[in-house]
């Protein structure tokens, strides 16, 4: 994963004692920046290459919204 500024890539996540776990949780990251991130495997061959680079954008869960208006209602 970058820092969300275009900086450079470092690991966040080793896997390797937990080789059924599928799945990781980043938490710290700063609303409203880009991150990238890209993935390897490591087995008894090594380092895969590195996969596609993915990005996404942090950002907060939504605030409770307004419960919605009653409008009038006619005929038409």
């Amino acid at each position: 994963m970058d820092d969300g500024r275009g900086g450079q890539f470092s690991p966040i996540y080793d896997g390797s004692y937990l080789p059924g776990k599928n799945s990781f949780l980043k938490t710290g990251l700063i609303n409203g920046l880009q991150y990238r991130f890209r993935v390897y495997a490591v087995n008894f061959n090594g380092l895969s290459p590195a996969g596609s680079i993915s990005a996404f954008y942090a950002c907060s869960a939504p605030s409770i919204f307004a419960a919605p208006l009653m409008i009038e209602q006619t005929a038409t």
